[in-house]
């Protein structure tokens, strides 16, 4: 059996022919083990020195507020952010803050948030844009928090943001 993983690749990149193999024959099945981490390898090696265009850098620097009127400041250096978190929203009804750390690759940003007051991380990834403003990042979360045992179900919850650079 062959799995094949579609990477939208174009047909001669060098991606494409370091993965390329032939079907195993039939009646004997390839060691999952050794081909796949030895695809793996290869994989990575390719990755290390071909990098799939990015969107222009942004520069991530300064104060972004959501719509629910949570506000974060991020200060970038590199390919690296840090800053604050204020969420207008939290478990209380009231405001709640906490420190932020993250990355960033071109147009791409990730951060994570730990919450000062609650056992609870929150995980943001997200794109500057549409095209090229850098005043606006689309973001996806997650946040995961302490529950009581039986509750595992609840310690969970994910949505989105819009953020605007104020």
């Amino acid at each position: 059996m062959r799995c094949t993983i579609v990477l939208g690749i174009r047909a001669a990149s060098p991606i494409k022919e370091a993965l390329a193999r032939p079907a195993p024959r039939p009646g004997r099945l390839p060691s999952i083990h050794r081909s796949g981490r030895r695809n793996m390898q290869r994989l990575e090696h390719v990755l290390r020195r071909v990098k799939a265009g990015t969107g222009a850098p942004i520069d991530f620097s300064g104060t972004w507020k959501n719509e629910l009127g949570s506000t974060m400041r991020i200060e970038q250096s590199g390919d690296s952010v840090s800053g604050t978190y204020e969420s207008a929203v939290s478990e209380n009804g009231g405001a709640t803050s906490g420190q932020l750390s993250g990355y960033v690759d071109g147009d791409l940003i990730a951060f994570v948030v730990h919450w000062d007051q609650f056992q609870a991380i929150t995980a943001w990834v997200g794109q500057g844009g549409p095209g090229a403003s850098s005043d606006r990042i689309n973001t996806l979360w997650q946040m995961t928090q302490q529950v009581e045992a039986g509750e595992e179900w609840a310690s969970i919850n994910a949505g989105a943001d819009i953020f605007v650079k104020t």
